[in-house]
């Protein structure tokens, strides 16, 4: 009886596993950088959607950027959204709003062609 009750439990974790993409889950807080920009994002849930807080840091030299999401599962994806220009050293923040009980990916790409990517946060 211990040994069934073990194995619906293992079950059980294979199909949240599965539900989540095949991927642990995720925190509500993540950061990236790739040499010029720092990207972070919290995720907090707000009345009936997930706020995507994001904070972006130029590192090195100005940036000029669009910042979208990426749902992990469906791969759905948001309108990109402008962010900078940005001078050295200068931080910007904004939100990108997105559906609860779902995990993200965000994508801050420069006008010339880079990408940077954080996550996955959930809520």
């Amino acid at each position: 009886m211990h040994v069934t009750a073990r194995t619906a439990l293992l079950a059980v974790s294979a199909t949240i596993m599965a539900w989540l993409g095949g991927a642990t889950p995720a925190s509500a807080t993540t950061c990236s950088q790739d040499g010029v920009a720092l990207l972070c994002v919290n995720a907090t849930p707000v009345q009936d959607v997930l706020a995507l807080q994001y904070q972006i840091t130029q590192v090195d030299g100005p940036g000029s950027y669009s910042i979208h999401y990426v749902e992990t599962v469906s791969g759905t994806q948001s309108n990109p959204q402008s962010a900078g220009p940005i001078g050295y050293q200068q931080t910007v923040t904004g939100t990108l709003y997105a559906g609860l009980g779902k995990c993200y990916n965000i994508f801050l790409t420069s006008t010339a062609g880079t990408s940077n990517v954080a996550g996955p946060v959930c809520g």
